[in-house]
């Protein structure tokens, strides 16, 4: 967890990335959402990316803590010096593309 609440684990990292990237060309804010189909048709569908059950409505505002978080976790895994194990919840790699890397 970070001061805004971010856990790479349980963020949707594609969609921060690119908010990220976005939210470098212009100063309008930049809101995550994420739009899944098979639940667009639930009346309690939202569109929105939520940290600690509030949505996030400017990115702006947890973007360099983001950042942060993210260039972190990347360093630690690309150092030979620390161990990267495998998650220790298999039921995550069910349907990982990178399964067979790790097993």
């Amino acid at each position: 967890q970070t001061e805004a609440g971010l856990a790479l684990g349980y963020t949707p990292l594609q969609t921060f990335v690119y908010s990220l990237m976005w939210s470098r060309r212009t100063d309008l804010p930049v809101v995550p959402m994420l739009y899944y189909i098979p639940s667009m048709t639930s009346k309690d569908f939202s569109p929105y990316v939520c940290i600690d059950k509030e949505p996030v409505m400017r990115f702006q505002d947890i973007a360099r803590d983001f950042e942060r978080k993210l260039c972190d976790t990347l360093a630690d895994i690309i150092d030979p010096a620390k161990p990267f194990p495998p998650t220790e919840n298999e039921d995550y790699c069910k349907y990982c593309d990178y399964r067979g890397l790790c097993h």
